[in-house]
């Protein structure tokens, strides 16, 4: 940024004098290779504050002169046409001093592992700069990727389930007390543990990002698995640390193996209904779901029982009669069950015979996508079961109005 040492005006400067003066400036960050640096005598400071552009303009178009004269040339020297020499420079060789931060290692706990299951990482991260870092503090982000780059649809691993604050680890390096700065060669180590994401399958890339600047974005998809959110490059993406011609070298990535774990099953068990109930009026539903598979994964532990009034044995869920649901909230372990009941209004126009069905977290049923909210992982087609057999649907006997006694005056 240009500076304004600036010369008052009680100090006469006689015919064929001359001055010295001195100012010290910070150079912009980054900067590298020859640079010349302007002097400007007599700038113009009018414009914005430390900021002298040019030559302050004479007032040269005649006329009344005492504003000139009070106020003008109260901070300016009047030189005529002789204005256009105001300006000198001098050639400065600028040699680049920046940091520059590298991910030296990355150490996994495993690297064949179960989908759905925890994995610790470590990871070593070096200042192999020419000066220190100018902050203590920034963010490291791991990703899972299918290859070794970054894109939108790639999936960050530190990304918690609302979404809420940076999808990375925090660094915040200090001594005794104080903030540190990471000197050129100085190091680091930091760890995460968490969860991989479940229903995952095959070779992945996990890649760490120091300083990242790379965020979780639900408004983006993800291509590692149907569900998850992509990611999203927040401001200029340089990060906390500016690092200039280096920022290009802040990752690194290892190969992950991801075994499928063994997919939860929702089946239902058993329906049971009474065997006549008249329309209009209340019908009392009774059922139980199974899981014959493996656990149910602690971020899909919700998922709705629909139940459903059916003409024939083949459930339809856009022609059949829905009578509701029921909320399913604390997941299921592998082998378990729960039972459930429920009662629904018979809607008033039906009458005859009708199965009784219910469907555990059916597919593409109020926004749930193809698997459901649980996600079976080809398990989904065996979610329905009815009642043995159809309860019937009994028209009520109409009403029979007959005047009991008419009175006269």
């Amino acid at each position: 940024p240009p500076s304004s040492p600036t010369r008052r005006s009680s100090d006469l400067l006689d015919s064929g004098g001359s001055y010295s003066t001195s100012a010290t400036v910070r150079l912009p960050a980054g900067s590298d290779g020859r640079h010349y640096v302007y002097v400007i005598t007599d700038a113009n400071t009018d414009g914005a504050p430390g900021n002298p552009q040019r030559v302050r303009t004479e007032l040269n178009n005649g006329g009344d002169n005492s504003g000139a004269r009070d106020q003008y040339y109260v901070h300016s020297v009047h030189e005529g046409s002789a204005n256009d020499n105001n300006r000198g420079s001098g050639e400065l060789t600028v040699a680049y001093r920046e940091a520059d931060l590298q991910v030296d290692g990355i150490s996994l706990s495993t690297t064949s592992v179960g989908a759905g299951s925890p994995l610790t990482v470590s990871w070593q991260v070096s200042n192999r700069g020419s000066r220190e870092t100018r902050t203590s503090s920034w963010l490291d982000g791991l990703y899972l990727s299918r290859d070794t780059s970054l894109d939108e649809g790639d999936f960050a691993l530190l990304a918690d389930a609302a979404q809420i604050g940076p999808a990375a680890q925090r660094i915040s390096l200090s001594q005794d007390g104080r903030p540190k700065f990471l000197r050129p060669g100085e190091s680091y180590s930091a760890s995460a543990t968490f969860e991989l994401p479940d229903s995952l399958s095959g070779d992945f890339h996990l890649i760490i990002r120091t300083d990242t600047a790379i965020n979780s974005d639900g408004r983006q998809r993800s291509t590692i698995r149907e569900g998850l959110p992509g990611l999203v490059i927040l401001g200029d993406g340089t990060g906390q640390v500016r690092e200039f011609r280096d920022e290009g070298n802040n990752q690194a990535s290892t190969l992950l193996s991801i075994t499928p774990g063994v997919p939860p099953d929702l089946q239902v068990a058993q329906v049971g209904a009474p065997a006549r109930v008249l329309a209009g009026q209340k019908l009392v539903v009774d059922w139980r779901v199974a899981n014959r598979g493996g656990d149910t994964p602690a971020s899909q532990a919700t998922w709705n029982d629909l139940v459903y009034l059916s003409r024939d044995r083949f459930l339809d869920l856009d022609q059949d009669h829905y009578l509701g649901y029921r909320v399913h909230d604390h997941g299921l372990a592998a082998g378990d069950s729960y039972d459930a009941r429920e009662s629904f209004a018979v809607p008033a126009h039906l009458a005859g015979a009708y199965y009784v069905f219910v469907v555990s977290d059916p597919a593409r049923a109020w926004g749930s996508g193809n698997s459901g909210k649980l996600r079976e992982s080809g398990n989904e087609d065996n979610n329905t079961g009815a009642a043995p057999q159809p309860i019937v649907v009994e028209t009520p006997p109409a009403a029979d109005l007959k005047p009991t006694a008419v009175l006269l005056p």
